[in-house]
């Protein structure tokens, strides 16, 4: 989204606690890993979702569409479900072997029972803040 004005974030949660109101929780699976970037020195190693990826992409469509009333320009790149598990390859580290990626196992994450809007802290340790948390509440009909 960008550098935010903190005055905007009530409007923000507002569209955004709207859209994910109607989602319901949803069980997260990860199956292997993989990366953004240049093969030799990737910018992200990221784990690919195994079960739980359309429900991903679906709440990230909700996003997208609660916010651009607000003004917010669509993402002109296409959706990848992934988690981050790294950032920033160190040119100093061992050797980076795509090869191993391959071979990271599949696990359960849980269940998905939350959106969580954070604010980013570049350069500065922990990165990440939170900023507002949104339930996935829809009770489907008896």
């Amino acid at each position: 989204l960008g550098s935010i004005e903190e005055a905007r974030i009530a409007e923000m949660n507002a569209a955004l606690r709207e859209a994910f109101s109607r989602e319901t929780p949803f069980a997260l699976g990860l199956a292997g890993a993989a990366t953004f970037g240049l093969p030799e020195a990737p910018r992200v190693l990221f784990a690919e979702p195994a079960t739980g990826s359309e429900r991903l992409s679906r709440l990230a469509d909700a996003t997208e569409k609660a916010l651009a009333p607000l003004g917010f320009a669509q993402e002109k790149r296409s959706f990848r479900a992934h988690l981050t598990l790294a950032r920033k390859y160190a040119a100093d580290a061992p050797a980076f072997d795509p090869a191993k990626l391959g071979t990271a196992p599949a696990l359960s994450v849980g269940t998905i029972d939350r959106a969580v809007l954070y604010r980013t802290h570049m350069n500065q340790r922990p990165m990440y803040e939170e900023v507002s948390s949104f339930p996935l509440s829809h009770t489907k009909d008896p």
